[in-house]
């Protein structure tokens, strides 16, 4: 096992939200751990619920799915302004 502790069921269950998050934002494991600083193999225990995350490791997270919900959006209404001016 990789941490010093095992995570709980609370825990696990968070883990799996972060994972699900990630999919439905379509960013692959590596571009997380690139964008987080995190290595890709710690995001995947994480994930998986085999790890408890840390505080940073949740602010990191939450700081790149924003960031890419940010971006998204951005992309939609650009894209909206332009059919309406053609």
């Amino acid at each position: 096992m990789h941490g010093s502790r095992t995570p709980t069921a609370e825990e696990k269950r968070i883990a799996a939200e972060y994972r699900k998050k990630r999919k439905e934002n379509k960013i692959s494991i590596a571009l997380m751990a690139k964008m987080t600083g995190y290595d890709h193999y710690y995001l995947s225990h994480v994930e998986s619920g085999y790890d408890p995350a840390s505080l940073s490791f949740v602010e990191e997270y939450d700081r790149v799915i924003a960031y890419i919900n940010a971006g998204c959006q951005k992309n939609k209404r650009k894209r909206k302004n332009l059919k309406k001016s053609s």
